[in-house]
């Protein structure tokens, strides 16, 4: 079959942040792609061959693909369509192609085929036809938000022979789809037009050939070190080190600005920015500019006798003549910045005189240099002149920011000797004193500290690259209470972020110094004489005032003291005790309130607080505030259950522990299991904490239609979720600061998230505040989670970074997952906000906005407008009230948003706030719901166990899906240990397409022993079982097993064969109260196969309890090991391999927290016993 291919320039989209050309406005072009390209890059095809497939939706899910057109569809088609038989029109594979068909009365006249890609593709390519009377064929791209790109016009070659037009760049293509064009983008392309302008003709295309984004990776090199002082080269290349685009050359903007390519470990970027003082950009290079530069006056030029030692003033003719020469007339600067050009103007009898010039840096006036024969010969052949000549000298670094001295010797030629080192009569000096500035010479390797480096005592903000990491942003001085750690608002070091490094590639270095005064906001608190005499204020409660809430929480409140770093309170009672006003409560606070736990009986109470300095002194105590409760409307009881025994309501309940006996709050659950209180988001019960007495108990029942987020689930087709998807704005961060503000009830806004810089598509920069950040600045990579808890420990949020769209002009976003397992979303929104950013709120589905809300007025402290977006409004106004539900359905029908209006704090000036809380339902459309939106999968045992080669993550691999084990909880609640994992090539992984994770393994029950078993491990495993009549329970933990026992003894040992021969059955049960601990006999050891003194080997699993002998080991599943050097009854020393800390040695009972190499994943490894035959036991709990 005939084909004409013919490879396409691309010009790729404008707005990305890669190079660009001036004379290609904005845009940049790249190579061709041909056919045999494509199939090297193991391109995707679409041959249409299959007719029964929709065009729109039929290859969406296998192929990312959708084919569409603006006022028709996309149809399938053969020869006969194109007015021919097959031979005379084919198609470039089988029979049929697909083309743009116009519903009538409309026509394909100007209207596109548009083909649209559900992830990006760089690389594209496919056969035009039907266009044998088109003359151009345009083809235009768009990126992710419908930007378009500068697309690309085919002239017809055929065309314009038939008609006799004249040629430009043209391509043939005929009625048969035979014409390939092929396209390459150094950016990602979601979505092409075809258009064949005013013609009546449809647009038709054949094999569509494509390669995502994420299948060709791409990197770049460059010619000159990212330099923007020299006109650099940068090219492409494709993960197989082909060349794939380019080359890119550095280039000048219409504004002066230098356009530079910058190329950073593989990565590409674009700088564009002045060059300078005294530079200008000149064919793609900074240039120093003289028309720029400031020349200095030569007023202090002399000349210098040397015979009479007397200086002769003057820089001109007028010089004293001697009879056998003439001084110069005229030596001048011509660029102080980079060099001095001396033009020497001598008479015609003057040709055989000789001038020879040095430089000193550092000058003295005044005094005669003398130089012997030798040194003035060399002087004079690299600056001899003749008559009228002219010579430039250039400057380097070494004498920018300091005076410099040139000395220009004049020689007698008589004089001149041939004799050499014979002294030779020097007749004049002429000295030029002049100031050489130092340039402020921008570079695009730069890092700027705003407080001029190591100043510890101001807080400072570094901007360039991190060290190590090479992440290019800005980082901001902060305090911590140990070396390692930063981001605290006070404590005893100051973490000082500073500019190091070479000159010409400087990063930014954190440094630990310890402040002898304290830290506090980033600096060290200087020698200070702080105000010891100063007394608090106290607010709240006023004095005397009689309180009636129940459970008795008082918020104590007082005036903030300057320089604070926290607060001391003391609380004390009439008859709480045997002593009126005995000691009873001591608090820290770092904030000027504190809200207590729940106070005993109807009493008085009083407190005091005092302020605490960063060098540790105080205040003065504050006077006593005296308040007392009055709760006689409540019950006696010291529990309180507002909700009852209402499973449908999520409820909090306050009373004692029942271990404990402390006063505790405590939060309705879903259980994992009827018999199992162990915490579960989603089961079939739901666990509900009511009071018995004065004691918090938990009962647990199952829920008819599930429970979902700790309450049962009204009827089976509304799914609650407590994940709701947001779309921040990287430009609102310098409208309103923190996009997002999260509340709780009565405290004010205590959490926030701010997108603050986007680095690339892959990696940003957010600002955090919470219990464990205060204003904190953390880099987060795509896919990545930030937990954010409340700063009063309320409500924990999971911030999941969705996408990352990069935009070079800071107009790029971020899409974040974020949820809560014990709360809905609790946001505080501004009513001033709207105007600054507009919708406040914007929610996201896969790659659009679907829905919006914002405050747009608040009326008075009951009422206010909202404007709304989704699928019933459309920006549509609407007055509500205080407690009134918004239910706001996504225009896609993908989720459906309550937003209860909970409070207002209304402000005449408008800076009313709004406090929202948010939960979704999964969808309108649904009847029957099976399982919650944060859907799992249960494995079916027909799939099998895999592990790439380059990655840790286990996955079950059941047909062209995969689904991951989230953690080894997971795994080891289907799988007893880790073999059966197939190691297999990345690729192959790549390929599948990732389904939900896998569900924890829920059984109907645990297990409780029964006292009629025993304790045992077999030789070569390091597992301890509970053994009852032919069956094997596991403890799960050590604080399993301690639950039931004591101490480590009792435990039989058996041969491998014996164990193996066990049925397995669910996990050990955690003893609850009121269980009884079995009797254990005395153990019994049996000997194994093979004979041994101990019972040893080598161990693998999860988290949980190990016994180790000296030199075992125990791989752990998240990809560390630990080995067993060397024990004693007090000490284990310990070599690890994947883990931070290499060696480690671990005292008897104390916990010990080591890291990953990556740094995010922390574990607590405790040495719990030592014993004859098991060796030292090790108990992992991943933190």
């Amino acid at each position: 079959m005939r084909k004409i291919i013919i490879g396409v320039a691309v010009f790729a989209l404008a707005i990305m942040a890669l190079p660009n050309t001036a004379n290609a406005g904005g845009c940049f072009t790249s190579l061709v792609a041909s056919q045999s390209e494509l199939t090297a890059l193991n391109a995707k095809v679409i041959n249409f061959e299959n007719i029964g497939t929709d065009p729109i939706t039929g290859y969406w899910d296998t192929y990312g693909v959708k084919f569409t057109a603006e006022n028709g569809k996309a149809i399938y088609t053969n020869s006969y369509n194109r007015a021919g038989a097959a031979k005379d029109v084919p198609t470039a594979s089988g029979e049929y192609n697909i083309a743009n068909d116009a519903t009538w009365p409309a026509t394909s006249y100007n209207q596109p085929l548009k083909i649209t890609f559900k992830e990006p593709v760089n690389v594209f390519g496919f056969y035009l036809g039907n266009a044998e009377n088109v003359k151009q064929i345009k083809i235009k791209y768009f990126d992710e938000q419908g930007n378009e790109g500068c697309g690309y016009t085919i002239e017809n070659k055929n065309y314009m022979q038939a008609t006799g037009g004249a040629q430009t760049f043209n391509v043939p293509v005929n009625k048969a789809v035979d014409t390939f064009v092929g396209f390459k983008s150094s950016n990602d392309v979601y979505s092409i037009t075809i258009d064949y302008g005013p013609n009546y003709n449809s647009e038709s295309i054949d094999d569509l050939m494509f390669v995502p984004s994420s299948q060709n990776v791409r990197y770049c090199e460059k010619d000159d070190n990212n330099s923007i002082y020299t006109k650099g080269i940068m090219k492409i290349f494709d993960f197989n080190g082909k060349f794939f685009s380019g080359p890119y050359e550095d280039s000048c903007l219409s504004d002066g600005k230098i356009n530079e390519n910058i190329c950073s470990n593989g990565t590409w970027s674009v700088y564009q920015g002045l060059c300078g003082d005294n530079y200008s950009c000149v064919d793609g290079a900074c240039q120093v500019d003289s028309t720029k530069t400031v020349v200095p006056l030569l007023s202090n030029f002399v000349a210098y006798d040397s015979v009479t030692n007397k200086a002769l003033t003057g820089n001109k003719v007028g010089y004293k003549k001697y009879s056998s020469y003439t001084k110069p007339l005229s030596v001048s600067i011509y660029n102080a910045t980079k060099a001095i050009k001396f033009s020497l103007m001598l008479n015609n009898s003057d040709d055989n005189f000789t001038y020879a010039f040095i430089w000193n840096n550092d000058p003295s006036d005044g005094t005669e240099v003398n130089y012997n024969e030798q040194t003035v010969k060399s002087i004079v052949k690299s600056a001899n002149f003749n008559s009228s000549a002219v010579t430039t000298l250039n400057l380097t670094d070494y004498y920018r920011g300091k005076y410099v001295m040139m000395y220009g010797f004049v020689r007698n030629n008589d004089g001149k000797s041939e004799v050499p080192n014979m002294p030779v009569e020097v007749d004049e000096v002429v000295p030029l004193y002049f100031r050489m500035e130092k340039l402020n010479i921008p570079t695009v390797n730069s890092c700027v500290d705003s407080d001029n480096g190591l100043d510890i005592y101001a807080r400072g903000v570094t901007t360039g690259e991190k060290e190590g990491s090479r992440v290019y942003g800005s980082y901001s001085d902060s305090c911590s209470d140990k070396v390692g750690e930063s981001g605290l608002y006070s404590g005893k070091w100051v973490v000082e972020q500073h500019c190091s490094g070479p000159v010409d590639k400087p990063y930014v270095h954190t440094q630990w110094n310890d402040c002898p005064n304290g830290c506090m906001d980033g600096r060290c608190v200087e020698n200070i004489d702080y105000d010891n005499t100063i007394k608090p204020t106290v607010v709240y409660p006023t004095n005397k005032q009689i309180l009636t809430n129940y459970p008795r929480v008082a918020t104590l409140k007082w005036n903030p003291v300057s320089e604070a770093v926290s607060y001391n309170v003391e609380l004390t009672c009439d008859h709480c005790n045997s002593v009126a006003w005995q000691d009873y409560y001591k608090w820290s606070s770092k904030s000027n309130y504190y809200i207590t736990t729940p106070l005993d009986g109807d009493n008085e109470f009083r407190f005091k607080v005092k302020a605490v300095y960063a060098d540790g002194s105080t205040s003065q105590w504050s006077d006593y505030r005296y308040f007392s409760y009055n709760t006689s409307a409540y019950s006696d009881s010291v529990c309180s259950d507002p909700d009852g025994t209402n499973t449908n309501v999520k409820g909090y309940s306050s009373g004692l522990n029942k271990v404990t006996n402390k006063p505790m709050n405590y939060v309705d659950y879903c259980a994992a299991s009827d018999t199992n209180d162990v915490y579960a988001y989603s089961s079939d019960y739901v666990g509900e904490w009511v009071c018995k007495g004065d004691v918090v108990d938990n009962r647990i029942s199952k829920c008819k239609n599930g429970c979902v987020d700790g309450r049962c689930l009204e009827s089976p087709n509304v799914v609650y979720s407590n994940t709701v998807k947001y779309r921040l704005f990287e430009n609102d961060w310098y409208n309103v600061g923190y996009q997002l503000q999260f509340y709780d009830k009565g405290n004010g806004a205590v959490g926030a998230l701010a997108l603050r810089k986007i680095l690339s598509n892959n990696i940003s920069t957010f600002d955090l505040t919470g219990k464990s950040y205060d204003d904190t600045s953390v880099d987060v990579k795509l896919g990545e989670s930030i937990k954010l808890t409340t700063k009063g420990g309320i409500t924990d949020y999971s911030v999941k970074i969705d996408k990352i769209s990069f935009n070079a002009n800071s107009k790029g976003y971020v899409d974040v997952a974020i949820s809560s397992p014990n709360s809905s979303i609790k946001n505080r929104l501004f009513e001033g906000d709207m105007k600054k950013m507009g919708y406040q709120l914007q929610f996201y589905n896969k790659d659009s906005v679907v829905a919006a809300f914002g405050v747009k007025d608040v009326t008075d402290k009951n009422n206010l407008v909202l404007e709304l977006s989704g699928k019933d409004y459309n920006d549509t106004d609407l007055n509500f009230k205080l407690g009134n539900t918004v239910k706001l359905v996504t225009e896609d029908s993908s989720a459906t948003y309550f937003i209860k209006i909970d409070d207002i704090e209304y402000d005449v000036n408008g800076n009313s706030s709004i406090d929202v809380s948010i939960e979704t339902e999964n969808g309108t459309t649904a009847t029957t719901v099976t399982k919650p939106i944060d859907s799992c999968y249960n494995l079916t045992g027909k799939g099998n166990l895999a592990k790439a080669w380059g990655d840790n993550k286990v996955w079950y691999v059941e047909g062209n899906n995969k689904y991951w084990f989230s953690s080894s909880e997971v795994y080891l609640s289907w799988f007893s240990d880790f073999s059966g994992i197939k190691l297999t090539d990345d690729s192959i992984i790549n390929s599948l397409t990732q389904g939900d994770n896998v569900c924890l393994k829920t059984v109907s029950t645990c297990y409780n022993l029964s006292g009629h078993g025993y304790l045992a491990k077999s030789w070569n495993d390091n597992k301890v079982w509970y053994v009852d009549n032919a069956s094997k329970y596991l403890f799960s933990s050590e604080a399993i097993y301690k639950s039931w026992f004591k101490d480590f003894s009792g435990i039989k040992l058996i041969n491998d064969s014996v164990m193996n021969s066990f049925a397995q059955g669910s996990g050990v049960c955690y003893k609850r109260s009121g269980a009884t601990i079995p009797t254990v006999s005395t153990p019994v050891v049996e000997k194994p196969v093979v004979s041994s003194g101990m019972s040893c080997g080598n161990s693998a699993g999860g988290d949980g309890l190990y016994s180790m002998c000296k030199g075992d080991s125990i791989r752990h599943s998240d990809g560390f090991t630990i080995n067993n050097q060397a024990f004693t009854d007090k000490t284990l020393y310990l070599k690890t391999d994947g883990l931070i800390s290499t060696y480690l040695r671990l005292p008897m009972n104390v916990p010990v927290v080591v890291q990953d190499l990556t740094g995010k994943n922390k574990y607590d490894i405790t040495y719990t016993q030592k014993t004859d035959k098991h060796g030292a036991f090790l108990q992992i709990d991943s933190k």
